[in-house]
């Protein structure tokens, strides 16, 4: 039952004067102007109110939408709807903001009803306005916590259940508000006994996953992205022994669509095809990178993709190294940062995830024009380098922004979670991705990939299901030896069906996978085919690698 409420005087009469039973209604205000307003965001409704005018009720039918902008507003209260609005009787429809894309959207409210002015309609407009949120901001590694020096932490290590709550905003180049997750590098060194991290958080419950898995004696790193909690804070927990932990910031991601203090618009991901980009056994005919050696990469994606890229989104992997060791991927340009993206033991294969800002380069032989990064080594080894993104000035069409999320487990084959089983030598399985972890638009997801106890050295690829263009890549997302426990971040597009793979090489493998956040499109800079693919799933990126130039080796 609709109620409807006596008004003591029509704002605007809209008569019917077609005979004696002439019927009426009034409408206030006749027009809604909504301002501005941030993309795909939805603002604060305004109601349309009716009112009665004669004496002959006017019954009304739903309110709907119409126009070339009808997609930039939503009806988000409708009492009109099947009411017969007598004299002085009033009800109300109110209407809400959600531009789809910048600039100046038109519609009209239409309200249908039984009168000889049918339907009613009230102009609507809005101007969309793009936002921060969700977008990227890389840095410069810097190091905001080390058990080891007491920098951002006790000067101790890790004990059992040992939980430190980490301050990450207002340090490292990270905003004191506007933040929503960090890219952190996660270290630990020294370990007394095999365990793992978890970083969540702060402020909340500590969930079921794992950020960095590691054995008695490792020096090892994973990238953590992790959403930010009570205080601006992060909490890093270790299950049990004894360990330091070392902590690098190499980004943020916006909260909100208010732009960071000191900081412009951020940049989206561009998920690409999966592709070797370097591979110094392949590249330069089985010869290792150096010890204190460095080696500058070119990237092409189209001259408007290079000229927008601002880092790469990249698994690094170390591939039998001399010594214990580490790798830095940093923009290429001195003073190089001290900090480490791969850290590695001799003779292991060791990768990692990482988002690294690149740089026109104008002390390279290919010039300005294509975006550059480097990659050092401590040790001499063999490195590979496989790029799955890339991060953009947040204007390339067809941008996903992040939604950071708590770290949930969608995939543990040892019980049967997400795969059946645990996948033996050449397997693949299929997990459909809950609808739990699922948001509107989600095209991609960033996962912690765990490897357990495999019963041969293997490695493990991740890729999406079903999109066309995108079969099994020729790249490899984490690698292990026998009965080892290993994690790797991961980002990989879903398919049409919310699906994606995940392939193991050798022997039989235990997988666990957590998500730590989705990605989304972005109305604002999404184009028509990419909005058409969202409905019904995904479409593969529009940026397709060109020639490369060839890779520079160089010393400090």
């Amino acid at each position: 039952m609709v109620a409807v409420t006596a008004a003591a005087s029509p704002a605007i009469a809209a008569p019917n004067t077609a005979g004696p039973a002439a019927q009426s209604v009034g409408i206030s205000p006749t027009s809604l102007a909504f301002g501005s307003q941030y993309i795909a965001e939805t603002g604060a409704p305004k109601s349309v109110t009716l009112t009665g005018t004669s004496e002959t009720p006017v019954t009304f039918s739903a309110a709907s939408i119409a126009g070339t902008g009808a997609s930039s507003f939503v009806i988000t209260a409708d009492t009109c709807a099947g009411v017969a609005l007598a004299l002085n009787q009033t009800c109300k429809v109110d209407v809400a903001p959600k531009p789809t894309s910048q600039g100046t959207k038109n519609a009209t409210l239409q309200l249908p009803n039984d009168g000889a002015t049918s339907p009613q309609t009230v102009p609507l407009s809005v101007t969309g306005v793009v936002g921060a949120k969700g977008t990227y901001y890389p840095l410069a590694p810097s190091r905001i916590m080390d058990s080891r020096t007491g920098n951002g932490a006790p000067k101790a290590k890790l004990g059992p259940n040992g939980t430190v709550n980490l301050q990450v905003t207002g340090r490292g180049g990270v905003p004191a508000t506007g933040v929503g997750a960090v890219v952190l590098n996660v270290t630990v060194a020294e370990a007394t006994a095999s365990s793992y991290l978890t970083v969540f958080p702060a402020g909340q419950s500590r969930p079921t996953a794992s950020s960095l898995n590691f054995q008695k004696g490792w020096v090892r790193s994973n990238s953590v992205t992790v959403a930010v909690g009570a205080g601006g804070k992060v909490a890093v927990h270790n299950f049990t022994g004894y360990t330091h932990a070392v902590v690098d910031v190499t980004g943020f991601y916006a909260i909100d669509n208010v732009l960071p203090s000191g900081h412009g618009l951020g940049g989206q991901f561009l998920p690409v095809s999966p592709y070797r980009v370097f591979d110094s056994r392949s590249d330069w005919n089985n010869e290792k990178l150096g010890a204190g050696e460095y080696v500058l990469l070119g990237l092409n994606y189209g001259a408007e993709a290079n000229r927008r890229m601002r880092a790469a989104v990249v698994n690094i992997t170390a591939v039998t190294p001399s010594g214990d060791g580490f790798l830095t991927a940093w923009n290429g340009e001195w003073p190089q940062p001290s900090t480490s993206t791969v850290n590695y033991t001799a003779g292991s294969i060791t990768p990692n995830l990482a988002v690294v800002p690149t740089r026109s380069c104008y002390d390279c032989p290919w010039g300005t024009d294509l975006p550059t990064f480097g990659v050092y080594t401590k040790q001499t080894t063999h490195v590979i380098v496989d790029i799955v993104g890339f991060i953009d000035d947040g204007g390339l069409a067809d941008g996903l922004r992040f939604n950071p999320k708590a770290p949930t487990r969608i995939v543990d084959s040892r019980i049967g979670q997400g795969l059946p089983a645990n996948l033996g030598p050449s397997a693949t399985g299929t997990v459909v991705t809950p609808g739990s972890v699922l948001s509107e638009g989600t095209h991609a997801l960033a996962l912690n990939v765990t490897g357990v106890t495999p019963t041969s050295s293997t490695f493990l690829k991740v890729w999406p299901q079903g999109i066309s263009g995108i079969e099994q890549p020729d790249v490899s997302n984490l690698n292990l030896t026998a009965g080892q426990i290993v994690a790797n971040a991961v980002v990989t597009l879903i398919g049409p069906t919310n699906q994606f793979h995940i392939y193991n090489r050798l022997g039989t493998t235990g997988v666990v996978a957590d998500v730590v956040g989705t990605y989304w499109l972005y109305p604002g800079t999404a184009s028509g085919a990419a909005l058409k693919g969202a409905a019904s799933g995904n479409s593969p990126s529009p940026y397709t690698i060109g020639e490369l130039p060839k890779p520079v080796k160089a010393t400090r």
